[in-house]
């Protein structure tokens, strides 16, 4: 035989294997999303339609990257996770400012039933912090914390804009292999 037929039963060896593991992630994947459905993992879902060559418009790379921290709701809730350590840090370093408060009194007098006197007693109190050591500590900490969730959600947004663009890129390497793909089963053909 010839080394033609031994490049060709490698090549079906290659494509046996590729084929037992796409079998396989099927399985996983199936199992993934029926957990996500809700449905038993044990069943396998089969969804209905076929593989086919369909090119999909994928639309402008820079509108897709600048709607992203719009529409994931991991960005969305990690900017506002840095947005409430703001919030939180400006309280702390607000916490030298004076508190007031306003009270009210009001007071019955029985001491005979004709003549029943009312007393009342209305003001306002303020308070001023002084000599609170704590504070500055404190405040450090809120500020250490506030920097900490806005790195986070710029890593954040950082890895998911690089999903996007490399799925972006896995795709039209795909669609630039698929002529060569379809040449490949005309000529097994």
């Amino acid at each position: 035989l010839g080394s033609d037929y031994y490049a060709a039963q490698a090549a079906l060896s290659s494509i046996k294997t590729a084929r037992t593991m796409f079998e396989n992630d099927i399985l996983s994947q199936s199992a993934a999303l029926a957990v996500r459905l809700g449905r038993n993992p044990e069943n396998i879902l089969n969804p209905s339609g076929s593989f086919a060559a369909f090119i999909y418009n994928i639309g402008n790379e820079q509108e897709k990257l600048q709607k992203l921290s719009q529409t994931r709701g991991d960005l969305i809730a990690a900017r506002l996770e840095a947005q409430n350590a703001d919030i939180a840090r400006s309280l702390e370093s607000n916490s030298l400012l004076p508190q007031i408060g306003i009270f009210a009194q009001l007071q019955t007098n029985t001491r005979d039933f004709s003549n029943n006197p009312l007393l009342n007693t209305v003001g306002v109190s303020m308070t001023v912090p002084f000599g609170d050591f704590t504070r500055s500590p404190r405040v450090k900490q809120r500020e250490a914390q506030k920097l900490q969730a806005q790195e986070q959600a710029a890593a954040l947004a950082d890895a998911a804009a690089a999903d996007l663009l490399r799925y972006r890129r896995e795709y039209e390497s795909a669609k630039a292999a698929l002529p060569a793909a379809r040449e490949a089963v005309e000529n097994a053909q």
